[in-house]
């Protein structure tokens, strides 16, 4: 995860970069701002990580990507 993209962005990076998801710049989106490094990955292979911004009350949120 980089932060190029306005408030966040989580990339594949395989031979060629390509932006899976960009997060929301605008104020309190529900999807969250500001994504944090170091992401892991469960199990099954979803990506899970955090936002310190946006969310319920702008307090951040957790979120999970399926391959």
């Amino acid at each position: 995860m980089q932060r190029r993209h306005g408030h966040g962005a989580i990339y594949r990076l395989n031979g060629t970069l390509a932006v899976l998801y960009s997060f929301c710049t605008q104020t309190n989106c529900t999807d969250g701002t500001n994504a944090q490094m170091g992401g892991i990955r469960d199990g099954g292979g979803d990506l899970l990580g955090t936002t310190i911004k946006g969310g319920a009350g702008n307090e951040g949120s957790a979120f999970e990507l399926t391959p």
